[in-house]
């Protein structure tokens, strides 16, 4: 019924969103405005997935970088860690190392550092 069709709209909006956040890459701001919006998505209607904010924080990050805003861009980072974490434990591998040192300094990701 009702609780349905909310469901496959809530759904069809992040598709939508998912496929336009990549052509946001030269307009951060706009693309942390959809980032937002596919948060409050995944907590209403995946009761806030790790594996799905993993990869939506990771976005942020960039897109944060990409507006210069490294406060923000530290912040998503350390969620995408803590998600990372939660979907594949705390390992020691190249990817979680470097996940890691970006979120303790989001800089050393524009300076292609690791």
């Amino acid at each position: 019924g009702k609780a349905r069709a909310k469901s496959d709209e809530l759904r069809e909006e992040l598709n939508r969103l998912d496929a336009e956040l990549p052509l946001k890459s030269s307009a951060p701001k706009e693309g942390l405005m959809l980032v937002n919006r596919i948060l409050q998505i995944i907590a209403q209607e995946f009761a806030d997935d790790p594996w799905m904010l993993k990869r939506t924080y990771y976005d942020g990050f960039q897109l944060a970088l990409g507006a210069g805003d490294i406060k923000l861009a530290k912040s998503m980072m350390n969620k995408a860690v803590e998600c990372l974490v939660l979907c594949e434990g705390d390992h020691i591998d190249q990817g979680m190392q470097q996940w890691k040192l970006w979120a303790g300094d989001p800089r050393l990701r524009l300076r292609g550092s690791v």
